[in-house]
């Protein structure tokens, strides 16, 4: 990951292997490795560890599901999941490059990305304004707290 990377798709193989497809601002490729193996992986390398961040955020924010995530502080690389971010088939989605979205049908969302590119996504429209909202919450807070 980098702040390039716009989501973290799951994507299952052939074979039933559970895999990620990422997207980025210039390409799309399919990765070894489930969405959240990706985002500790990603993590470890910029410094930090999952589970303590995880923590953390859930003591500082008071959120108990579906919890944010800073990737990179520096680098601005922060992250929320749409199911549970301990499940290993969630979709992660990068909170500063996202545009806008707009509910296509119940329960079936468009998130349009500031490089032109949209994903649409089956989940309510509700969930993923009150995701971004959670994860700009959490951004504010943590960069306060870090000035």
């Amino acid at each position: 990951m980098n702040k390039n990377t716009l989501a973290l798709i799951p994507k299952w193989d052939e074979k039933g292997n559970l895999n990620t497809e990422v997207f980025e601002s210039k390409h799309t490729f399919v990765a070894d490795g489930k969405p959240n193996e990706i985002i500790k992986n990603s993590m470890l390398y910029y410094g930090t560890e999952y589970n303590g961040v995880r923590q953390a955020t859930k003591e500082m924010m008071g959120y108990s599901y579906r919890i944010p995530i800073c990737i990179s502080l520096p680098l601005g690389i922060y992250t929320f999941p749409l199911n549970s971010s301990k499940s290993d088939a969630s979709i992660w989605l990068m909170e500063n490059q996202i545009l806008s979205f707009t509910q296509i049908e119940k329960g079936s969302t468009t998130v349009n990305f500031y490089e032109g590119i949209s994903l649409t996504i089956d989940y309510p429209v509700n969930l993923i304004k009150n995701s971004i909202k959670r994860t700009t919450e959490y951004r504010q807070t943590l960069l306060t707290r870090n000035q």
